[in-house]
């Protein structure tokens, strides 16, 4: 399964065939606090196969992009970061997903 990224007026696909629906990513621009496309595809691939509940995500959150800052926590450095815990990660260490 692939999911698609619009950044202007491309799409970008990414192997998302670990998950088990295709998640809603869209372009977000010009909204404070908003992950980009890339850090996205960062954390949805940083995660074990069905450990996203994206039934979840899409019912209560719409996209991706507002989970993801709706979970997020600010950073000293004004950015603002979401720890994926090791039981959900593929590599299965704990990862901070980072952006600005």
């Amino acid at each position: 399964m692939t999911f698609l990224i619009k950044q202007g007026n491309q799409y970008l696909s990414a192997d998302c065939s670990k998950v088990s629906k295709k998640p809603k990513v869209k372009e977000v621009k010009g909204i404070y606090g908003m992950p980009s496309p890339c850090t996205v595809h960062e954390f949805i691939e940083c995660h074990r196969p069905d450990s996203l509940d994206l039934d979840y995500i899409e019912r209560n959150f719409g996209i991706v992009e507002t989970y993801m800052r709706a979970s997020a926590t600010d950073g000293d450095d004004g950015g603002w970061y979401i720890e994926v815990p090791g039981s959900d990660t593929k590599s299965g260490n704990p990862v901070i997903i980072e952006w600005a």
